[in-house]
């Protein structure tokens, strides 16, 4: 029938996933804001942890010298 379809990470992303992504980012960066971190290293927490909220919290405490 023909070679079977690449992996999904090989696989470009379609425009909505990548809409979803940035909603997703942008919620989790609006929540760090709520919860009293700043507006950048929010935003900057939000990308690196894929929308996973401990993993920012994390990040935002490591950065900060807190943790």
């Amino acid at each position: 029938p023909g070679p079977p379809p690449p992996p999904p990470s090989q696989q470009p992303p379609r425009q909505d996933e990548d809409d979803e992504e940035t909603a997703r980012q942008e919620h989790l960066a609006a929540t760090l804001r709520c919860m009293g971190f700043d507006e950048e290293p929010s935003h900057i927490a939000a990308r690196s942890a894929g929308g996973n909220l401990n993993v920012a919290i994390e990040s935002m405490l490591r950065n900060s010298g807190a943790g």
